[in-house]
């Protein structure tokens, strides 16, 4: 009789057991299955941070470009100004206008040297 109540006692301890590992086994399936979906979003973020950088490096690049054709116009201002100054030099009234456009194509070219930077 006392094997029989300590077999039933092991019994019982032994489902305690079994359900407690079922348990645990579940929790820790769950939690590698909630790893692996963090990881997928993490790599389609990924992804998509590096689409955004490819974009951003292909938008750079066309500013770069937009930027040397407007430092070659800037050029060009400078030389037709210089010209225009020499056409109408001693004429009166055209020098303060002429130095005006001057420092507008200046304050032109600091800005966008700040873009530049």
């Amino acid at each position: 009789m006392v094997k029989e109540v300590l077999e039933a006692k092991v019994d019982q301890l032994a489902r305690v057991v079994n359900r407690g590992l079922k348990s645990v086994n579940e929790t820790m399936n769950k939690g590698f299955e909630a790893v692996a979906e963090d990881m997928t979003e993490l790599k389609s973020d990924i992804s998509e941070i590096k689409k955004d950088v490819v974009e951003l490096k292909n938008n750079t690049s066309e500013t770069g470009d937009r930027l040397i054709v407007m430092e070659r116009e800037f050029g060009a201002m400078h030389r037709d100004i210089d010209a225009l100054s020499e056409a109408v030099q001693g004429m009166k009234g055209y020098a303060k206008e002429i130095d005006e456009l001057r420092s507008r194509v200046v304050t032109m070219e600091k800005k966008l040297a700040t873009l530049r930077k």
